[in-house]
């Protein structure tokens, strides 16, 4: 009995000695730091991560893996001799304890007085994290001009491990290399640079203050906040409130519990006029906007709102004030405005500024200025030069005494003549410039759209096509509202879609009414409908046709504009070449078109002077060939003398992508169906049509041609053929297309279905 209980103890003895030397081993590991993560943040301290991670850094320790996650900034810690390795057996000791002594040598080589710090830099004995981060956050200050690592506090929403970031109340921070999903939730602390993520402090048990999160529920006890994407749930701490409140706030946290919560009360709603750089015009006044201030979406499902343009698509939002400025927004109301606003150019869409308005009325109409009202009678104008005295008090807004009445901008001239408009007419003073917006009802927006976008002579089944597309383009672009610093959703040109270059009509009318509210969907996204004239017998992808990126989605992808309905691959010379010389390989819906095939023959010294002209206005889209062979973009003036142009690559749908100019000076690559069109572009050559007529216009009618070289005596080009087919960018409906189908008996679904494939039209009202 007594050798049982001998043993016993002796067993207990070792088990405690086993959890007592594992915990050891765990504290240890836990609160020191070792040589790897030093030479990260010590690197960090010095360099960004763009430069570490373009450095050509060699790494030749047989203790650290080419693939390690700290081998980039061991390489460069060794290399500007911050951290000392084993020469003799050529190794790092990535995961050995930072010493005293490796923190000695690492500040004699930075250059820091030693004899400031209070340790002893010749023991070997581990320093401890909190030590460490003593002595570093010194160096911050001491590196403050130069350093881009700042110590952050925050509440941590989400850790991802697989895409190694995190995200916080102060934004997503990347290259994170710990696991941190016990931390989700707190409140924390750790280095960063930038957005980069550096080092894992630990959990912050001071007091943070967060400004403007969305406060969800408030309780006595418990209150829930919304930031950055994610709820927090957090308890209070003796907080006096009512628990039906909700909104803006500030609130400070302590211990990870909220112990001070400040709601914003100053606030004002009503519906957004224009958003520009660094103020938010209502209709009733325009008031200064914080640089950093949140807007929330507050119904159904909260979430932040990063396109600060998207306010113009909602009937009513709140501002909350801090003093004069805003410093958050939010909208609690789903309804979207009924009403649109159009920017209105001058004669020609030539410009957006005007110099002089002149406004008439066969109905009496009201002139609102300087805070007061006037009845202008019919027949009477009513003219504002850019210099009027009136503009200094805000705008000015025209419109009808009656509600369906109509108002005549004689200032300028569309298609018919003098524009007649519905709603009102606001003007405000921009740069150059009276700005003039048009607001007006959406669909009646719309019976000026049809017209001006297709002839109402291709068919009442081809205009409910146009009408549906122009609504779903036109709803699409609420969102963006790309014209917002003029207090416009859209444009009246073709940077949008054209609006009342021809007068609304009976055809026009009927279309619009018997689509109301009708818009294309592809799953629950709101389809942008893009449009253009004529196809040269395949449409085509939008990824490839404007380069933006990404996958091109289904319902925007190209195909062939035939009744045979094959798939096609366009993108070798020969193959694309047969295509647009046999104009009647196929069924093809618009043969019979003009555009459906041209050709444009131009001189090397048309050539020469289209690119000398045109060069300036299409650098976005050129690189340059430098001494290496690489394609770079940067600035150039000329390519001086043109001696050759070839095809660089082109799509699987006909359209190219891009070509490259070789000049006496210079080798350049240009992109972009828009950008090769506008840099070949001379007005002065003329285009020769199917039908053998001839036309002249400023760009190559599409991006859907190929080349054909003629040379001289000597072997040098003398002219080139751009043979091509089409009209426009190629993207989406072909409305020509869609007349040739209206006469074939394809009915308005059929024909959507065949240009935006696995949409869905419904009705949004």
């Amino acid at each position: 009995m007594k050798k049982r209980f001998v043993i016993l103890i002796g067993l207990t003895a070792i088990v405690v000695g086993i959890v007592i030397f594992s915990n050891g081993l765990f504290q240890r590991k836990e609160h020191t730091i070792n040589r790897a993560e030093v030479a990260k943040m010590v690197v960090l301290m010095l360099e960004s991560q763009d430069n570490v991670e373009e450095s050509l850094l060699k790494n030749e320790y047989q203790d650290v893996k080419a693939d390690d996650e700290y081998a980039k900034y061991i390489a460069e810690a060794v290399r500007l001799n911050l951290i000392t390795i084993d020469s003799e057996h050529n190794q790092f000791y990535p995961e050995k304890n930072f010493t005293y002594k490796d923190a000695g040598e690492l500040l004699l080589a930075l250059g820091e007085d030693t004899a400031k710090f209070s340790y002893s830099f010749r023991s070997k004995r581990a320093m401890s994290r909190k030590e460490f981060f003593a002595m570093y956050e010194i160096l911050l200050m001491d590196y403050k001009e130069k350093t881009q690592v700042a110590e952050k506090q925050v509440v941590l929403l989400d850790y991802n491990k697989e895409k190694q970031n995190i995200r916080t109340t102060d934004g997503e921070f990347h290259n994170v290399d710990g696991a941190l999903s016990d931390y989700v939730g707190k409140v924390v602390s750790f280095y960063a640079q930038n957005q980069v993520f550096v080092m894992f402090k630990g959990i912050y048990q001071e007091s943070i203050t967060l400004s403007n999160v969305w406060c969800q529920e408030i309780t006595e006890k418990n209150i829930s906040f919304f930031s950055n994407g994610s709820f927090v749930s957090m308890q209070g701490s003796g907080l006096e409130t009512e628990s039906t409140k909700r909104g803006v706030a500030d609130i400070v946290i302590r211990n990870q519990k909220i112990e001070q919560l400040t709601l914003k009360t100053n606030q004002m709603s009503g519906r957004v006029i224009s958003v520009q750089d660094g103020t938010v015009e209502l209709d009733n006044g325009r008031f200064p906007l914080h640089k950093d201030a949140p807007i929330y979406v507050a119904f159904d499902e909260v979430k932040q709102l990063y396109m600060k343009n998207a306010l113009m698509s909602y009937e009513r939002v709140n501002l909350v004030m801090d003093g004069e400025e805003i410093c958050a927004i939010y909208v609690s109301e789903s309804a979207q405005t009924k009403q649109i606003r159009v920017l209105i150019n001058t004669t020609g869409f030539s410009s957006k500024f005007h110099d002089k308005v002149t406004i008439s009325s066969e109905q009496d109409y009201i002139v609102v200025k300087n805070g007061e009202q006037e009845t202008v009678a019919a027949g009477k104008d009513t003219s504002f030069s850019k210099d009027a005295p009136e503009f200094s008090n805000g705008r000015i807004v025209i419109k009808p005494v009656k509600e369906h009445g109509t108002l005549t901008l004689k200032s300028i001239e569309r298609g018919y003549g003098n524009p007649v408009y519905h709603g009102s007419i606001e003007l405000s003073l921009g740069e150059e410039g009276i700005v003039v917006v048009n607001e007006v009802g959406f669909e009646t927006y719309l019976y000026a759209v049809v017209p001006s976008e297709m002839p109402v002579s291709y068919g009442a089944e081809a205009l409910k096509v146009q009408a549906v597309c122009a609504r779903s383009f036109a709803y699409a672009n609420l969102l963006e509202s790309s014209f917002s610093e003029y207090g416009a959703h859209l444009d009246d040109s073709v940077n949008s879609q054209v609006y009342n270059n021809s007068r609304e009509c009976e055809e026009s009318i009927a279309a619009v009414d018997s689509t109301s509210g009708q818009v294309l969907y592809a799953g629950k996204k709101l389809v942008t409908t893009y449009f253009f004239s004529t196809s040269c017998g395949h449409t085509g992808n939008a990824g490839d046709v404007w380069q933006s990126g990404g996958n091109t989605p289904k319902y925007l992808t190209g195909r062939l504009q035939a009744a045979e309905g094959k798939v096609l691959h366009l993108n070798e010379e020969g193959i694309f070449r047969n295509f647009i010389d046999d104009a009647d390989g196929y069924d093809f819906f618009e043969k019979d078109v003009n555009w459906f095939r041209w050709t444009v023959t131009m001189s090397k010294e048309q050539i020469q002077k289209a690119i000398d002209t045109n060069l300036a206005a299409v650098l976005k889209y050129v690189k340059v060939k430098n001494k290496n062979g690489k394609y770079v973009s940067r600035e150039i003036a000329t390519i001086g003398e043109f001696q050759d142009m070839k095809v660089q690559q082109r799509s699987e749908t006909g359209v190219l992508k891009s070509l490259i100019i070789t000049g006496s000076e210079a080798e350049i690559m240009i992109s972009s169906e828009y950008g090769i069109r506008k840099l070949l572009g001379n007005s002065e050559v003329e285009i020769t049509l199917r039908d053998g007529s001839r036309t002249s216009q400023a760009m190559l009618p599409s991006g859907y041609f190929y080349l054909e070289k003629h040379k001289d005596d000597t072997g040098a080009i003398s002219q080139i053929s751009y043979n091509g087919g089409g009209y426009g960018h190629g993207v989406g409906m072909s409305q020509n297309g869609v007349k040739a189908m209206n006469e074939r008996g394809y009915t308005l679904e059929q024909m959507l279905e065949y240009f935006f494939p696995e949409t869905k039209l419904t009705s949004i009202y």
